[in-house]
């Protein structure tokens, strides 16, 4: 174990009531996210799960940087403290300033979302007349297409499709002069 000076032990009470305080301005901006908007029961345990993870891993590196991973009484005390201050003093502004931010801006994505939707709407409208004149010129096409089809005799695919329909034409020539 190693020791650390009178003055180190102040610092780190210092930046552990910054610490705390810092949590509590995270739990406000949850509280925040909270009221600003419609919330289930598992997006509120979620919202918790996150809250307190992140927490843990601050108060758990800040630990680690000032004594070396060391839990130590005035630290967790010093992050109780700063917590509890700053919950008691400026919390309820903040949590105000940051619902009325929250509504702003999801009253701003609503709108987006209505003016996004409007465009999609238009969008589509025209692929479907765009959709319905190509498969009326594909219906026409292959009804085309079938009775040329139809018709093998004038049909040429091959020399020799030429070569018999050619022979055939003699022929029939033929015996309509006689």
């Amino acid at each position: 174990m190693w020791e650390i000076s009178s003055v180190l032990q102040l610092q780190s009470l210092l930046y552990s009531v910054i610490l705390g305080a810092l949590i509590c301005v995270f739990y406000d901006i949850m509280s925040a996210v909270r009221l600003s908007g419609h919330n289930s029961f598992i997006s509120v345990c979620i919202q918790d799960l996150f809250f307190w993870i992140v927490s843990a891993f601050a108060v758990f590196f800040f630990l680690l940087g000032v004594s070396n991973g060391e839990i130590r009484g005035y630290i967790i005390f010093g992050i109780i403290i700063g917590f509890t201050l700053l919950k008691i003093t400026l919390s309820r502004y903040i949590v105000k300033a940051l619902k009325t931010v929250f509504k702003f801006i999801i009253k701003i994505f609503r709108k987006l979302n209505a003016f996004t939707g409007r465009i999609f709407d238009l969008i589509s409208v025209r692929i479907c007349k765009i959709r319905k004149k190509t498969n009326k010129k594909i219906k026409k096409g292959a009804e085309s297409a079938k009775k040329l089809l139809k018709k093998g005799k004038s049909m040429l695919y091959t020399n020799q499709y030429k070569e018999k329909s050619v022979r055939r034409k003699k022929h029939e020539t033929k015996k309509a002069k006689k």
